[in-house]
């Protein structure tokens, strides 16, 4: 049970903030295989935006002073300026209750020209709202069951198999050297005008989604029940597209050698499956980045590996967590989430304690 100030409380930690900025980046190793790039360009800045909009209001909520100091709140009032962008960079998802106030109230200030001061009050108000908090309450519980769900599913895989192949891959599309991307059919879109081109973007994701079953597919012909589980997330934002943030689990008792593995399924997304429109990006290539950070999580990992477990953990939570900012949210009501289903069971099991 929530109690009544808990809707007042950051929906991430410091910790969890840094993290979640940093798995918007990914590294580039045609140059320093050491050094960051960013892997989905503005995501980072506007994903930042988005938690600054929920920092700040949170802020405003517990402000006790009578008369609010608009100084204080110069962001809150320049990031009213990157509303049409934000929503036009996103324009297939949906926004946190916190974002949702802040721009549906942007736009009433707009409309009836508030000033600086009144939309501040305005937006003090809405987040002091009962209906606002039942909104804040029910979007935190649904994410946390969702990463419930995802950590019982790791979890059930590892009663199966004493040790497991962690394979993490993220898949998305190469855009043309006009910057555009292009669909099977030879459609050209402009994701910089997402919100113009939404109808477009709707059809192409039909076949983003044949695109990830077809893989997965191949995959369950390639390894049969040696590909113990796996875990897909389907993301959208306008400089990358449509991407997939991908886990897999193989036996590790038959499949020893993660980062080829890794990359030959890749390289099965690129050229099989999207004929050479697709990129990858294989995460178990790069164990020494993580491991500058203490979270590796990807290759072998035993059942009774306790740290390695925990930071596997951490990688799937990751998974859920940006859904709170932005979740795509597709017009047909399809899944955006999902995880492979129960693994078969081996004679032998793994080894009780």
């Amino acid at each position: 049970m929530c109690s009544a100030d808990a809707y007042m409380l950051p929906s991430f930690s410091d910790d969890d903030y840094s993290f979640l900025m940093e798995s918007s980046y990914y590294l580039d190793t045609e140059f320093d295989p050491d050094q960051i790039q960013p892997a989905i360009g503005e995501s980072y800045t506007h994903l930042g935006e988005l938690a600054l909009i929920e920092k700040d209001l949170l802020k405003l909520a517990s402000d006790q002073r009578n008369k609010i100091n608009q100084q204080s709140y110069e962001l809150l009032l320049n990031l009213r300026k990157q509303k049409a962008i934000i929503q036009n960079y996103f324009a297939l998802n949906t926004f946190s209750p916190y974002v949702n106030l802040f721009f549906n109230i942007a736009t009433t200030a707009k409309e009836n020209k508030y000033s600086d001061l009144e939309f501040l009050e305005h937006l003090k108000r809405g987040v002091a709202e009962d209906s606002f908090k039942k909104d804040i309450q029910q979007k935190r519980k649904a994410i946390s069951k969702n990463k419930q769900s995802l950590l019982r599913y790791i979890e059930s895989l590892f009663e199966y198999r004493s040790s497991l192949l962690v394979l993490r891959i993220d898949f998305s599309y190469e855009k043309d050297a006009g910057g555009f991307f292009t669909t099977s059919d030879g459609q050209r879109i402009d994701l910089l005008f997402g919100v113009k081109n939404k109808d477009l973007l709707e059809k192409w994701s039909i076949e983003v989604r044949e695109q990830r079953n077809q893989l997965i597919k191949q995959l369950k012909k390639k390894y049969k029940k040696d590909l113990v589980g796996y875990v897909w997330k389907l993301e959208y934002g306008a400089d990358k597209a449509f991407h997939y943030h991908m886990i897999f689990f193989l036996d590790e008792s038959k499949h020893h050698q993660d980062i080829k593995i890794a990359e030959s399924i890749g390289e099965m997304w690129k050229h099989e499956i999207t004929n050479e429109k697709g990129i990858y990006w294989n995460c178990n290539a790069k164990k020494k980045h993580f491991e500058k950070r203490n979270r590796i999580a990807t290759g072998k990992i035993k059942h009774d590996d306790q740290e390695l477990r925990e930071n596997l953990n951490i990688m799937a939570s990751y998974l859920t967590k940006p859904d709170y900012f932005v979740k795509l949210t597709l017009s047909d009501g399809a899944r955006a989430f999902g995880k492979g289903g129960k693994p078969q069971k081996i004679k032998a099991g793994r080894p009780r304690n």
